[in-house]
Parts: C-alpha cells; sequence; structure tokens
C-alpha cells in the first residue's frame, strides 16, 4: 500500500531530501501532500536559506537569484511531482498540542485532512508531540522515513534513488555514481541513508 505522507516545508531547503521526495511521489512509492501555506513559507525562507548555503559555498550572495530557483523549483513541483496539493483545512478541529510556534498548526490541518499516516519534518517539536497518536499521524524526519521504505520496498527504492542520482547528474552536467551520492547524503541529512546504501554496495 503507497503510504501517504504530509511535507512540511523544512525539508524542501535540502535538496537531496526534496529530489528523492520528487522521484518517489512519481515512481507511486509515496502519495505526497503539501499546501498552500507550505509552499508560501518556503517561498518566504527559502531564498534566505539558499543564500546561506551559497555563502557556506564561498559563492556570492543573490538574492534575486535565490527567489528565482526557489520559484522555480516549486512550479516544477507543481506541474510534474505527484504532490496533492491539500485544500480546505483551515476548519479542520485538532486537539491542543503544545506546539512552541502556533503558527505550525497548519501542518497538522492539512495532515489530517489528506488523511496522512506520516508527517515529514524536521521539527522537533512535532516529533515530541504524543497527542499526534490520537490524529493517527506519526512524524518523522526524512532519513528514518527513507530507511523504513529502503527496509520495506529496496527494489522500489533503489529505482527512486537512481532516478535522483540521474538527475542530479543532469544538474551537474555529468555522470553521477552512487558513492558520490551516498556522499551527498552524508553531508545532507541523510546519514542512515547512506549507511544503509554502503552496505547495499558492500553486498
Amino acid at each position: 500500500m503507497t503510504v501517504k505522507v504530509f511535507v512540511d516545508a523544512n525539508l524542501l531547503f535540502y535538496k537531496l531530501i526534496s529530489d528523492l521526495l520528487f522521484d518517489a511521489s512519481n515512481l507511486g512509492l509515496i502519495e505526497a501532500h503539501w499546501s498552500e501555506a507550505v509552499i508560501a513559507e518556503y517561498l518566504e525562507h527559502g531564498p534566505r536559506v539558499l543564500n546561506e548555503k551559497r555563502k557556506r559555498d564561498k559563492q556570492a550572495e543573490d538574492l534575486i537569484l535565490a527567489q528565482d530557483m526557489i520559484q522555480r523549483k516549486i512550479d516544477l513541483f507543481r506541474e510534474h511531482s505527484g504532490f496533492v496539493l491539500v485544500k480546505d483545512y483551515e476548519e479542520v478541529i485538532i486537539p491542543y498540542v503544545a506546539l512552541n510556534d502556533k503558527d505550525d498548526t497548519h501542518v497538522l490541518k492539512a495532515a489530517v485532512k489528506s488523511n496522512c499516516s506520516v508527517l515529514l519534518t524536521l521539527d522537533k517539536d512535532f516529533r515530541k508531540i504524543s497527542s499526534l497518536a490520537d490524529l493517527e499521524i506519526v512524524a518523522k524526519k526524512a532519513d528514518d522515513f527513507f530507511c523504513e521504505l529502503f527496509d520495506k520496498h529496496e527494489d522500489q527504492m533503489m529505482d527512486v534513488i537512481n532516478r535522483t542520482r540521474e538527475g542530479v547528474g543532469r544538474q551537474r552536467g555529468g555522470d553521477v555514481d552512487l558513492p558520490v551520492l551516498i556522499g551527498m547524503m552524508k553531508r545532507g541529512c541523510l546519514t542512515a541513508l547512506a549507511q544503509k546504501l554502503d552496505h547495499y554496495i558492500a553486498r
């Protein structure tokens, strides 16, 4: 059965994570959901995060370029990914949850509205909320989630990973082999998945 997941905006800041979600949704391994509020949050904060990465990579900061790159990515996801846009979730009633940022309640409401069983997020606040069980939702890190998919659906997950690898190669203008992609995962919040792939290669 395809897993229904709601994608929090903070995952979109990480290119490799969002690429894997894009390919997993297109290949039917997951049914990914997002909302206009998630998109707006990504549009608001994405350029700053991208500029910070450019600065770390010793590239010139360029807010206009960053905004354009974020918008093009959103347009690509809207038109070509399997992401489902959740609508009319504002009136969903959820039990009180102890979130530090009350603005994040829109994420829970949209996840409930779309009947998702998994909320993918890097926000530790969500993962500490025991009352999510009452909503039949489990908050998970992308790394843990991808590892679970790999354990249950290894062949399909390798199809996803190889498609992502090919996409990264096209963007870089050359072939990217699996060890190179694993190295990128280790630097990009996917260390557990990278370890599984190391073992996969070693078999």
